[in-house]
């Protein structure tokens, strides 16, 4: 994965990676962002789940982590960093460790405050339901 993603963002201009909505599937997203998620998120959310499922809660921790890293290093889009943030925040639920994924899921919507509906219905997230802190972070602010 460190050499294939670096050969498929050469092959664009920077703008054609920045500029949001260049792709017609990611309206409110950029393509840097789409190429990311479905070259780099997705197959390492697979690999991690697989790690927790052997058991091996570190390993899955640490490929996560550096998912992570990487693709805040790589796109300083508020929406991609927050989306990254989010997926981060599940798999700590999912993993058992509720007070990171309180931790992410602040920066997580701090960035995407737009997904604090969707983290109330999120089966990701079922763990913190009855969270006071989940309840307090996913609050609608008025307006």
């Amino acid at each position: 994965l460190q050499k294939t993603i670096p050969l498929v963002l050469e092959r664009f201009k920077e703008e054609d990676l920045t500029a949001v909505g260049r792709h017609p599937q990611q309206k409110e997203s950029t393509l840097l962002a789409y190429i990311l998620n479905d070259f780099y998120i997705h197959p390492v959310f697979h690999v991690s789940d697989a790690y927790l499922k052997l058991g091996d809660l570190p390993s899955a921790n640490r490929l996560q982590d550096q998912m992570v890293g990487d693709v805040l290093g790589l796109d300083d889009n508020p929406r991609t960093q927050g989306t990254v943030l989010y997926d981060r925040a599940c798999f700590h639920a999912l993993s058992g460790d509720p007070d990171q994924a309180l931790v992410v899921l602040q920066k997580s919507l701090a960035l995407r405050p737009d997904l604090k509906a969707w983290a109330l219905e999120d089966n990701d997230l079922e763990s913190l339901r009855g969270n006071p802190q989940f309840l307090a972070l996913t609050k609608e602010q008025d307006g």
